[in-house]
């Protein structure tokens, strides 16, 4: 049956129709270029002198929460901080006074997120071999989900993700849904860029590593980076190589794109490097994931009470 079957139009219309990729066998993957790696690509990265200098102090007997700009009654009303009520009062306020005093730490919307600063990161250039800049034609949006990819589009425009190009590329792009089984999440298909892009072999740890080394303790907390690869800034010079078009026009990418053959090597750079005076003792950060090694005590006494910490 043709795609522009009326029957599959009208039930486009009627449901949220969303195109699944499926994974790709080994002897069809896109690899890149094995090539020595100019000096002009290296990644950049300085650390301030000193990044816990200027952290307050943890008061003895944290206030009362009074809401403020981003952390809002209706966001503490929403997200409390010990659904379980594992926390006694003061420490769950202490718990709140953090997330108070460091609020811009935290996005509950993609608009909020921040990045990393250029002082520190320079702008990623992408290492490419000489090539022909490629056309794609993309695939047509469903219109049972025309308007929702429309306004996943608008937010990453306002999110400054995407800005406008006019270029001589044009890669192709579709949609997948999100864990959540409801959300939008907008793919990039980079397989053009990937053929000409000189690799990088650092590797990420393996999952059974970090498990090990997370064995015995008595708590754990975790910290995930917001659309992680947004953190990274694009070079100027390496958008064009992203654009795409969509109804609004032909836009390209800002940051560090999904998909790039490269991206999470990047970004396991980056994180590792920010991190690096935790490991190990605090963090083994895997990508965007930095778990937190808590305690190998619960600090339990014979009477089962617990010693103040």
């Amino acid at each position: 049956m043709p795609l522009h079957h009326p029957f599959l139009i009208s039930a486009a219309r009627a449901s949220r129709l969303v195109e699944v990729l499926k994974y790709k066998p080994v002897d069809r993957k896109v690899r890149p270029v094995p090539t020595t790696l100019p000096e002009e690509f290296r990644i950049v990265r300085r650390a301030p002198a000193d990044i816990l200098a200027d952290l307050p102090q943890l008061p003895l007997h944290p206030p009362s929460f009074l809401p403020r700009s981003r952390y809002t009654q209706e966001r503490y009303d929403e997200y409390p901080v010990d659904i379980a009520g594992w926390l006694s009062e003061e420490e769950r306020q202490l718990v709140e006074w953090l997330v108070l005093t460091h609020e811009h730490v935290f996005a509950w919307e993609e608009n909020e997120k921040g990045a990393f600063t250029s002082e520190l990161f320079d702008p990623i250039l992408l290492p490419t071999i000489e090539h022909t800049p490629w056309v794609m034609k993309n695939i047509p949006i469903p219109p049972g989900i025309y308007e929702d990819v429309c306004q996943v589009l608008k937010t990453k425009i306002e999110a400054q993700v995407y800005e406008p190009s006019n270029s001589s590329y044009r890669s192709k792009w579709f949609c997948v849904l999100k864990k959540d089984k409801k959300s939008l999440r907008l793919v990039h298909d980079l397989q053009p860029l990937n053929t000409v892009a000189i690799t990088d072999v650092s590797t990420l740890p393996s999952t059974e590593d970090i498990v090990d080394k997370f064995g015995g303790r008595a708590y754990y907390s975790g910290l995930d980076l917001l659309v992680a690869f947004n953190q990274r800034e694009l070079d100027v010079r390496s958008r064009d190589i992203t654009t795409f078009q969509t109804p609004f026009g032909a836009y390209r990418l800002t940051s560090i794109p999904m998909g790039y053959t490269n991206s999470m090597q990047i970004l396991q750079g980056d994180v590792t490097f920010i991190f690096r005076g935790e490991i190990p003792h605090i963090t083994d950060p895997f990508a965007d994931d930095c778990n937190v090694k808590g305690p190998a005590s619960r600090y339990e006494l014979e009477e089962k009470l617990f010693l103040a910490t």
